[in-house]
């Protein structure tokens, strides 16, 4: 067992966290108490920027062409189950002899 106050070597399920630990952080201050602006974007930055936004979009119009067309698809497979309804209520109608009336209704 290591002595929890100088525990000499380090434990190991820590090793990967100072991958993620920011070392060391400046602030460029001038005399007065001003901070300075940040460099302005380079090049490969902004073109960057610009593609993941039309990356986003563009993925976002196919997620939307992807569900109008599974709409469309869905409009005559729903006015064919209309029609059969259709078609059931008039042959039960026609078995009946026309003499179908809906349950409540009084004669």
């Amino acid at each position: 067992m290591t002595d929890p106050i100088d525990p000499g070597e380090r434990p190991r399920h820590l090793g990967g966290m100072e991958y993620f630990v920011i070392r060391e952080r400046t602030i460029d201050m001038t005399p007065d108490g001003q901070i300075h602006a940040p460099p302005p974007a380079s090049f490969g930055t902004k073109l960057l920027r610009v593609a993941i936004i039309v990356a986003v979009l563009a993925t976002a119009a196919a997620v939307a062409a992807l569900a109008f067309w599974l709409a469309m698809i869905m409009i005559p497979i729903a006015l064919g189950a209309a029609f059969v309804a259709w078609a059931v209520y008039r042959f039960r109608l026609w078995q009946a002899g026309g003499r179908f009336r809906p349950p409540g209704e009084w004669s």
